[in-house]
């Protein structure tokens, strides 16, 4: 291959289906809104997405079966896990998650994952895993990034139109930040099971590329296209950080 020509940078996007009321998660509604490739900063650098056809069920055992056959596959450089959390108003970029405590609260198939198998798959691992994504870099060129596009979009000194200049409206930057926080339900579980996967994978200088992504409820066409820039470059963000670390 031409040494000028980018290479491929493979992103691993998931989101999960219905739960409880919620017959339709946001999360995935904002990945079937996502392209196939994503231009960055960094011209060596072609972002490919790996995007899942359907929505992850919110079962524990389909989530552990799953994953690990996608890992194995794809064996994506970075990986973004999405899910709801309807009683944020903000989205959160979360910290790391926990090994235990995914059998208190019963998956949409009205099952847990028992203590005795969380000590089967992790029992030698540490109680709690946390990304090695610098998150508060991820963030600041995210906002960069965010305002970059909102300068270019809004603000005021638009086209004369009537002999006056005409005012454009401001986009206003969502609010994002991180969390420590992800919970121990079907969220912590796929992400503690991401962490452990490239774990126990051995990657070089002990890198875990895993980002689980919280977005708050969001219904109208609007709110999602928006979700879907905010995660647009979130991903950008997280994919020049990870290059340039």
């Amino acid at each position: 291959m031409d040494e000028t020509e980018p290479r491929d940078f493979k992103v691993l996007v998931t989101a999960f289906g219905p739960f409880l009321d919620i017959p339709t998660n946001p999360s995935h509604s904002i990945t079937t809104r996502l392209p196939p490739s994503l231009p960055t900063d960094l011209a060596s650098v072609s972002v490919q997405l790996i995007l899942l056809p359907n929505p992850l069920p919110v079962s524990y055992h389909t989530v552990l079966s799953t994953i690990p056959a996608l890992l194995t596959e794809h064996r994506p450089d970075l990986v973004l896990h999405m899910g709801l959390d309807a009683d944020r108003n903000a989205y959160s970029v979360e910290t790391g998650a926990d090994r235990d405590g995914y059998h208190q609260v019963p998956d949409m198939d009205r099952r847990v994952f028992t203590r005795a198998e969380g000590k089967a798959a992790w029992g030698k691992l540490p109680e709690r895993m946390e990304t090695t994504v610098d998150l508060e870099d991820v963030l600041g060129r995210w906002r960069r990034k965010w305002l970059g596009n909102s300068g270019e979009k809004g603000g005021a000194g638009g086209k004369k139109k009537g002999g006056k200049p005409q005012q454009q409206q401001q986009v206003s930057m969502p609010e994002i930040a991180r969390s420590d926080d992800v919970g121990n339900y079907i969220c912590g579980f796929i992400y503690y099971l991401s962490l452990a996967w490239y774990a126990s994978e051995g990657y070089s200088g002990g890198k875990r590329p895993v980002v689980f992504f919280h977005v708050p409820w969001l219904e109208s066409e609007e709110e999602l296209e928006r979700g879907k820039e905010t995660t647009v470059m979130l991903i950008k963000a997280m994919v020049e950080s990870v290059m340039e670390q």
